[in-house]
């Protein structure tokens, strides 16, 4: 009971939690029941190799030995084969016949246990390890009680010896740096794991199958000192069996997501054409209006000066009429001059007449060109955009400098709407005021066409001479009442100049928000060009990520990798085979625990006590 249970303990010991071992299915029943002939056949035995390396301080080979661990299935006999050195029996005191690379094994039922030293076998890997102090490569020998800023590289690489490349292909390394927390601060170890052991911190690295590892630690020490290096070789046996669904999904829901949003930019391209072409028309327009205000500013002129001489003549009239009847006796006043009188009303009616014709196609021009710039400026957003709202497009990944473009028109297009509401009232103004000016103007037409009329009648009757006082009042209150129409007619001309100057920038506005629509509809449509091939591109992308994912782990799978013996081709039935590789550590005392192999004790407990002291330590 006492054997058994230090047996198990010793198990324990031995193989870590990391190490794999085989199934129960994998066992081959054989009957215990049998003769002392039965008990020298040879025996089904599953069969694990652990292979304990000693490498010197720069990772120079020093000692190889193989503790084989058989599963044996029937008392008999198991043959190993390897060339060892020597070997010796780790479970019990029986002897081990050695002839050669032939072993054989008297075994009973159960684990058994036998170590094989080797003198030159060269491991899977190549081992380099480089120390440096202060900048300065150096030997380790030099090291043991330096302070200053530390650094070690270790580098591993398939075996250039010749070796099998199966382990090296097939193995992860797991490399582990401990040093004492108290002497070690400061550490840097880019590609390692730093984590607390007791009063040490320790750096674990990987290496995977097939690839050169590369690792660096630094560190600040004082009164250097460090344990060995250890490196452990063994299978991943990683086989994935990764649930991507989620992912996926995830990733379709992006894909998705895209698809709207080019959905949403081609709307938007749809709704900046719609936007452009309104833009134009309204420049068109507003074009075609400033023309107008300037063609009606240039006549204004020419306004002001008829308008002038039909004051000017009506004075006259007046005046002639007062200074020439006076106290005269008509009997006897050559009335032949007066004639000329309706004829020169006529006229002024007539020129009056053109004026008012001039004014009411101004008018109907000027109502033509407000309609079309109503309807063009109502159509530009009213809406108002939110910081908010202004982030998340610039946060949905489209191109910021259409983006940029687009808030530019955007606010163009407001300030534009803006003006032209707080403008608007003077149109209406210039409106009223043109009416008002036609219907006055056509007032005083009638007027001057029926007096001149009726003093033609006048001067076929001689009769109504007695109106002819009459007539001088009301040229004189009819001359005088036209003055003020006169002065109108001026400030009505000044108005419009300076509504014709003031709208100039208006249009330069109008012309540089359609030009602003028109690169923002060429912007929109590279950002539509973009979201569409971004949409292509992800629409497919589930299934092309399951398949990247699939290569991906297909390459980091190794569960079909079959175990093979590092001893030697002839060993069958190998269940697992792992490597334990230690480096000499660096002590002040020259101590170095890194040997694995010291001179044989005598005794099994002294053999398994030492093994055990060489696995632990």
């Amino acid at each position: 009971m006492k054997k058994g249970l230090l047996l198990l303990l010793s198990l324990s010991l031995v193989f870590p939690s990391f190490y794999v071992h085989a199934t129960e299915n994998n066992s081959v029943e054989v009957s215990e029941e049998g003769s002392e002939e039965q008990l020298e056949r040879e025996v089904l035995a599953l069969k694990d190799e652990v292979i304990y390396a000693a490498l010197d301080a720069n990772g120079v080979l020093d000692e190889v030995y193989v503790v084989n661990i058989f599963d044996v299935i029937a008392t008999g006999v198991i043959v190993d084969y390897g060339l060892y050195s020597s070997v010796r029996n780790l479970t019990d005191l029986s002897p081990i016949e050695q002839e050669g690379k032939e072993v054989r094994i008297s075994v009973e039922k159960g684990k058994f246990y036998y170590q094989g030293n080797m003198s030159s076998r060269p491991l899977p890997w190549e081992v380099a390890v480089t120390y440096y102090m202060d900048g300065e490569k150096t030997a380790p020998e030099s090291l043991p009680g330096r302070d200053g800023r530390s650094e070690l590289r270790i580098e591993t690489e398939g075996s250039t010896q010749g070796e099998d490349t199966s382990f090296f292909e097939n193995y992860l390394l797991q490399v582990s740096v401990t040093v004492p927390a108290e002497k070690f601060r400061n550490i840097q170890a880019p590609d390692g794991m730093i984590s607390n052991a007791g009063k040490n911190k320790q750096i674990t690295f990987t290496v995977m199958p097939g690839e050169q590892g590369n690792l660096y630690v630094s560190a600040d020490v004082i009164d250097l000192e460090m344990s060995a290096i250890d490196i452990a070789a063994v299978p991943p046996n990683m086989a994935f069996d990764v649930d991507v669904n989620g992912m996926t999904d995830d990733v379709k829901t992006l894909a998705d997501a895209i698809q709207e949003i080019n959905d949403g930019v081609r709307s938007l391209r749809e709704g900046v054409s719609e936007l452009t072409s309104g833009a134009r028309a309204m420049r068109d327009g507003s074009g075609q209006y400033k023309s107008g205000m300037e063609e009606l500013d240039g006549a204004s002129s020419e306004l002001v000066e008829a308008s002038a001489m039909i004051h000017e003549q009506l004075g006259l009239i007046s005046q002639s009429l007062t200074d020439g009847l006076g106290d005269f006796d008509f009997s006897e006043w050559d009335l032949s001059g007066l004639e000329q009188v309706p004829e020169g009303l006529t006229m002024l009616s007539g020129v009056l007449g053109y004026i008012t014709d001039g004014l009411e196609e101004a008018q109907e021009n000027h109502q033509a060109s407000l309609r079309r710039l109503d309807e063009v400026i109502s159509s530009l957003p009213e809406y108002h955009l939110t910081e908010e709202e202004i982030q998340k497009l610039y946060d949905s990944g489209a191109d910021r400098e259409v983006i940029d473009r687009l808030l530019e028109t955007y606010y163009a297009s407001l300030e534009v709407r803006e003006t032209y509401e707080t403008i608007r009232k003077y149109f209406d103004n210039v409106e009223e005021f043109l009416l008002q000016t036609i219907e006055y103007g056509n007032n005083v037409e009638e007027t001057l066409a029926e007096i001149a009329k009726e003093m033609e009648a006048a001067f076929d009757n001689m009769s109504m001479l007695d109106y002819i006082t009459e007539l001088e009042q009301g040229l004189q209150e009819f001359a005088n009442h036209y003055g003020q129409f006169h002065e109108g007619l001026v400030g009505y001309t000044d108005g419009v100049s300076e509504l014709s100057a003031a709208y100039g920038e208006i249009h330069s506005g109008i012309d540089a928000l359609a030009g602003g629509t028109a690169e923002l509809h060429k912007g929109v449509g590279e950002l539509e060009a973009g979201t569409t091939e971004l949409a292509d591109a992800t629409r497919n992308m589930p299934e092309e990520m399951q398949k990247e994912i699939d290569k991906m782990l297909a390459e980091y799978d190794w569960s079909d990798f079959e175990p093979i013996s590092w001893v030697s081709p002839n060993n069958e039935n190998i269940n697992n085979v792992q490597f334990v590789i230690r480096t000499e550590s660096i002590k002040k005392d020259s101590d170095n625990t890194g040997d694995l192999v010291e001179e044989e004790p005598k005794g099994f407990w002294a053999k398994l006590v030492h093994l055990f002291s060489n696995i632990l330590s």
